[in-house]
């Protein structure tokens, strides 16, 4: 399978190394198997990445762009020059045509924005770009959250390291799950974590805007999950009514109290499951959850998995490196 990685000035070199070492690694594994890289520049054949990565490349128009299977489109935080490159975004508009899947990293979206390849498709891309996205796609429906989305033939992802996870989605789809593991515990990577998954923890995401005096309040709730019962608890912990509570929670947090408290609840869980052998029973009173049935329904509600299933995806577990150095 041929897959075209986009290359310009300025690239950012995990958006591009991150994805490829993840498809190079099935023919590492099973070397009837695997991709055929190329490079395909903006018009250069020589092109420097951040940190001083060089990339041998084609120009694109000395390539056809009907040939890939797959084509992947990095970001860089100076982007703006190549959004500038019309004859490029036809290519990547004819490619698109052709390609079984045109995928992006991080700001990457902007060039597939700008190629009008997103219009009308639901696409991520990096949180800071988020914004930006939507005000000059509107035709765009951005998720905000998830770390990749697939849209049909469309595969987009969020900030560099989550075109990791995009990629070993694509082995998924290409090889199966078992390559996909075989893959994450070969390279010691977080194994698979799902598209829909937050780009960043919900206490982190509070915390970007939230007052110090607040933040002590979500800290707390943090630190209680076992221990809280209800929503009143919290606002007595405030000294707060539980009506005034609710109203200044919404507005600092953009959510309902319930619903940030799940979510640290779910986020507990995960990790617990994620780094531990705990039964569902234990991890469901340490989190606040109580009983196993509440956590199973919270976990299919949010990450369409149950916690055994959650619990066998994404494992951390030592590598096997018996055959590293063969």
């Amino acid at each position: 399978m041929k897959v075209a990685f986009i290359v310009f000035k300025d690239v950012m070199s995990l958006d591009i190394a991150g994805p490829m070492d993840i498809l190079d690694t099935v023919a590492y594994l099973e070397p009837e198997k695997g991709y055929d890289f190329h490079y395909i520049s903006d018009g250069e054949r020589k092109v420097q990445a951040s940190g001083g990565l060089t990339f041998e490349a084609i120009p694109f128009d000395e390539v056809d762009p009907t040939q890939f299977d797959t084509v992947i489109v990095p970001g860089s935080p100076r982007i703006k020059p190549v959004l500038r490159n019309t004859q490029l975004l036809n290519w990547l508009a004819s490619a698109n045509q052709h390609c079984r899947r045109m995928c992006s990293v991080c700001s990457g979206a902007f060039l597939l924005a700008q190629a009008g390849i997103l219009e009308g498709k639901r696409a991520a891309t990096h949180w800071q770009g988020v914004d930006i996205l939507r005000k000059y796609y509107p035709k765009t429906d951005v998720d905000p959250d998830s770390i990749y989305v697939r849209d049909g033939s469309l595969w987009t992802s969020a900030g560099g390291s989550s075109g990791i996870d995009l990629a070993l989605a694509l082995v998924k789809q290409d090889f199966g799950e078992k390559m996909m593991l075989r893959i994450a515990k070969q390279l010691v990577v977080y194994a698979h974590r799902p598209g829909s998954q937050q780009q960043f923890s919900t206490m982190l995401d509070c915390q970007i805007s939230l007052s110090s005096s607040f933040n002590d309040v979500l800290a707390w709730m943090q630190n209680s999950l076992a221990t809280i019962t209800n929503i009143e608890q919290i606002a007595d912990y405030c000294g707060m009514s539980l009506r005034n509570f609710h109203r200044k929670f919404v507005t600092e947090t953009g959510q309902t109290p319930a619903k940030y408290l799940e979510q640290l609840r779910l986020e507990a869980a995960a990790n617990l499951l994620q780094t531990s052998k705990q039964p569902l029973k234990s991890i469901a009173s340490k989190t606040g959850f109580r009983t196993e049935l509440r956590l199973i329904q919270a976990f299919k509600r949010f990450y369409q998995l149950t916690p055994s299933e959650f619990r066998h995806l994404h494992s951390i577990k030592a590598p096997d490196l018996k055959n590293s150095f063969d």
